[in-house]
């Protein structure tokens, strides 16, 4: 023990020379010279020469001529004067002067001190030629080239070796001698001299000599390699600090990043903790056995006890998570002072890290598998926002018992963990969806789920959002990564903005003849409602036929059940039986609605350029082909197949450019279009349109044009045009004023939609049709409460007596849940 003691003292003293040697400070390096000279008397008598050893330190180790020029005049010597002097104040050039006429100075010197600088000054190397040394350590250690991840990977390799064998001789006492040099012994060696020659790699490569020392690594290297080279020397073995090789597991997760094993945020994640935790265990374990193998250095008589080193294993992973059985304690002090620190690290290791890392694990278990197809079983898959509302919605009416959809597998995908109600959702229908955690913006996500054989991808959006734009973004860049990997893939889309489709249009695979849709809400919602103040009670209308409803049951009134009971409908698409090939459409209909008790809305024909449109109510002058798609109205859709045959799928007609679609006027100012209380009476407006406007400065903005578009169609006269009034903020109208004045007939009335005044004021008694629009909800309350300004300021409408009743019933409201 006292030569592995004596060892480890002089490696301490080699390696503090190498560090204080290697310091390139020149002031440290001056005083060092000095010190040099200072035990001879002949030195202390030649401040010359010392100045002259300053000053090509100076000049030699970085500072330049203007350091060795203030040194210079510190210490007042003509003669380094002289050799600044006659340099060219350049760095190479002062390095170059100094050392030559050192060089004559000392082939003329006749004491050996002079000899001894000239030799030292000598074995300085160039900066240069170190520094583009330093260069090529570091970037070996950084694993950038093939040799350097080569290097990396062998070290940690041999570091699992060192560790292995460490396993092996932790049965042996802790010291113990050998007769002769065994096959281990030699192999840890040979490991330990590739750690040594490693450990100087990283020495060279460090910016900081003396900070390199506290560093992990370094402290690792320090205590493990020394005693190898003791042993191997003195043939007499000592376990020693080296279970402090276990920590190198904390370069396992680098490593997997190395060979590109582990590329994701958790899987990065989950293997960096299970380093921590190995690691923690393993050291804490070494530790624990070397303190209860040996007993405390002062106790008297000796209280060490023979445990193993898989028993401390055991004990350490007890303890970490407060079980604590009792079999297995420690018996010395510094043991059960280790262990009072220990429980209190390893508790808060344990319950940060267990958790995570069986959530994880879990989840990548549950959600991260592979989509089995099943031939004859259609899937579509579902993005983009996932929550239970949507998904409920979805379900319910794509599953619904009579749409006849129970061979299509619904597959939901998306970077969340399902909540606990979003689960309850999944396996009530767990025979028809299932949920995947991943991305579509990731190839081998999309090909989990088989994107390329999915008859459609949905992307759902989130309508309650405070940036729609943004959300709209997020879907289109979703849209653009099926389209990159998949282009025959048929996507339907869920926008907010009308104006973002034009970004959809542009995307080079997107061929709404193939299928792919858009689906402006805010278009859709707007273009209802337009529509319904031409049409009063359309929107009802319209709204029950694309959703679908439970039977109603029987009510007391008769109007009552019959609106309800057609509520009950729906559109429903179906190929035409050959049966009507020849036939016009006027018979077509005749026999569906008296014999098979269907309503015909229209036709999708192929002219003769095999160009499709969708017709509504043709004339007799179309005749019925083969392979055509009929529209209808009914209850079900087994009802239709029931009599015509197979059933297929309803698309949306393609959006067409405005260019003469649209009644157009020179841009209108604002401040012309903005009316006062007595200006607005005075016009006495009769037949118009009132737009309430709920919303402020800061409010996301409605999309006013989508309202205004279709009550300006040029099917209209401009003598038909109805003058359409806004009531609202002026400074939010301000923001939707662009988009729309280019529209003629359009007017503006700073106010507030729920001021009885204001709404008198703009003739609200006598308009045709009065509309309340709102802004996007974003509030995080409950969600019905989102309505309440819509329900007050249409109380206030019809608490003024609409002109009749007519127009009282077709009052349109924009409700966030539907339409009233």
């Amino acid at each position: 023990m006292p030569d592995l003691l004596f060892a480890l003292f002089l490696w301490l003293s080699w390696l503090c020379d190498i560090t204080k040697a290697s310091q390139k400070i020149p002031l440290q390096i001056a005083g060092w010279t000095e010190r040099r000279w200072s035990h001879q008397a002949a030195a202390r008598n030649s401040g010359l020469k010392i100045c002259y050893g300053q000053g090509l330190a100076l000049a030699q180790f970085g500072t330049g001529s203007t350091g060795a020029q203030k040194q210079a005049e510190a210490l007042q010597e003509p003669a380094l004067w002289t050799i600044l002097d006659n340099c060219s104040w350049q760095r190479t050039e002062v390095q170059k002067g100094a050392c030559t006429m050192f060089t004559s100075q000392a082939a003329t010197a006749e004491t050996g001190q002079e000899s001894l600088l000239k030799s030292w000054i000598g074995k300085i190397e160039d900066n240069s030629f170190m520094k583009s040394v330093k260069e090529r350590v570091e970037l070996m250690l950084s694993a950038q080239s093939f040799m350097g991840r080569v290097l990396v990977i062998m070290v940690f390799l041999l570091s699992i070796g060192s560790i292995v064998i460490y396993f092996f001789i932790s049965k042996f006492p802790l010291e113990y001698c050998e007769n002769s040099r065994n096959v281990i012994l030699t192999v840890d060696m040979s490991f330990n001299i590739f750690f040594l020659f490693y450990f100087g790699l990283r020495f060279i490569s460090a910016d900081d000599k003396f900070k390199f020392w506290i560093k992990l690594n370094s402290i690792v290297d320090f205590v493990t390699i020394p005693p190898i080279f003791v042993s191997f020397y003195l043939k007499q073995n000592w376990l020693g600090l080296r279970f402090l090789r276990a920590l190198s597991l904390l370069e396992f997760p680098n490593i997997l990043q190395f060979l590109k094993i582990t590329r994701s945020y958790n899987s990065i994640k989950l293997t960096s903790m299970l380093a921590v935790l190995v690691s923690s265990w393993l050291t804490a374990a070494g530790f624990i056995h070397l303190v209860e193998n040996y007993g405390d250095p002062w106790a008297n008589p000796r209280n060490n006890q023979n445990i193993s080193y898989f028993d401390c294993v055991y004990l350490m992973m007890v303890t970490m998570s407060t079980v604590g059985y009792g079999d297995i304690s420690s018996k010395t002090v510094l043991g059960r002072v280790f262990m009072v620190f220990y429980i209190i690290g390893g508790f808060a290791l344990f319950a940060t890290y267990v958790p995570q890392i069986v959530k994880m694990v879990g989840r990548q278990n549950k959600y991260g598998g592979t989509y089995m197809m099943v031939h004859g079983r259609k899937h579509i898959v579902v993005c983009g926002h996932v929550t239970l509302e949507t998904v409920s919605v979805l379900l319910k009416d794509f599953f619904d018992k009579n749409e006849g959809k129970e061979e299509t597998d619904v597959l939901f995908m998306e970077e969340i963990t399902p909540s606990l109600e979003l689960e309850v959702i999944f396996k009530t229908y767990f025979m028809k969806t299932e949920f995947f955690y991943g991305s579509v913006l990731r190839y081998r996500d999309l090909k989990r789920v088989e994107v390329a054989s999915a008859d459609a991808c949905l992307v759902l959006t989130n309508r309650h959002c405070s940036n729609p734009d943004a959300e709209d973004a997020a879907n289109i860049m979703r849209v653009i990564s099926i389209k990159t990997f998949y282009p025959s893939v048929r996507v339907i889309i869920q926008i907010l903005q009308f104006r973002n489709k034009s970004y959809l249009q542009n995307i080079p695979n997107w061929d709404w003849t193939k299928g792919d849709c858009i689906i402006c809400v805010a278009e859709l919602k707007l273009g209802f409602m337009a529509q319904s103040c031409l049409v009063p009670g359309l929107s009802t209308l319209l709204t029950s036929l694309f959703t679908i409803k439970e039977d109603v049951l029987a009510v007391k009134y008769n109007w009552r059940w019959q609106f309800l009971a057609g509520g009950n409908y729906m559109i429903v698409t179906q190929y035409l039986s050959n049966d009507f090939v020849g036939k016009t459409f006027p018979e077509i209909c005749k026999i569906c609605f008296k014999i098979l008790n269907l309503i015909l809305l229209a036709i999708e024909f192929k002219s003769e350029n095999d160009e499709t449109s969708i017709l509504v109510n043709p004339s007799a002058q179309i005749i019925v082909q083969e392979n055509t798609i009929g529209f209808f109205i009914a209850k079900s859709v087994a009802e239709v197949k029931r009599y015509l045959g197979k059933s297929t799928e309803w698309t949306d007609e393609p959006v067409l450019d405005t260019t003469g679609m649209f009644h157009w006027c020179r841009p209108v100012p604002l401040q012309q279009a903005t009316l006062t209380r007595r200006s607005a009476q005075r016009l006495n407006l009769h037949d118009h349109i009132v737009v309430g406007i709920i919303a402020n400065v800061s409010s996301t903005l409605i999309g006013l044009q989508n309202f205004v578009m279709p009550l300006r169609t040029s099917n209209y006269t401009y003598q038909e045009l109805k003058h359409i009034v806004f009531v609202g903020s002026l400074e939010y109208l301000q923001r939707e004023w662009e988009s729309i004045h280019n529209f003629p007939k359009l007017l503006v009335l700073p106010g507030c939609a729920q001021c009885c005044a204001d709404l008198r004021a703009v003739g609200a008694h006598c308009c045709t049709m009065c509309a309340i629009l709102t802004s996007s909800w974003t509030s995080e309350g409950a969600y019905f409460m989102v309505d309440t300004d819509s329900i007050l300021a249409t109380l206030n409408v019809q608490s003024m007596h609409l002109k009749n009743s007519a127009s009282v019933a077709g009052n349109t409201v924009n409700l966030r849940n539907g339409f009233n």
